[in-house]
């Protein structure tokens, strides 16, 4: 099934000031609110499988290596405290 050119209708609440906001960018740029929005989510969505999967890849590593290169919350507070002096 392809779903990536596939559409359905969703709807959902916003603030006045965010509809306000999303029109202006529609008018700005020449597109209707549905752009605005897909475009807005898909930089969301990418972001947010960015963010996710170097997260993922982290934690794994952590698990394989133990606790090296994990910093304690001593030595974190110890990091901090030289940094403010």
């Amino acid at each position: 099934m392809d779903t990536e050119n596939k559409t359905e209708l969703i709807a959902f609440r916003l603030s006045l000031a965010k509809k306000v906001l999303l029109d202006r960018v529609a008018t700005l740029k020449d597109r209707d609110r549905s752009h605005i929005l897909n475009e807005a989510l898909d930089l969301y969505l990418e972001q947010w499988m960015w963010e996710t999967d170097h997260i993922q890849r982290a934690l794994a590593r952590a698990e394989q290596e133990g606790d090296a290169g994990i910093a304690t919350a001593e030595e974190v507070k110890a990091a901090f405290d030289a940094w403010r002096r």
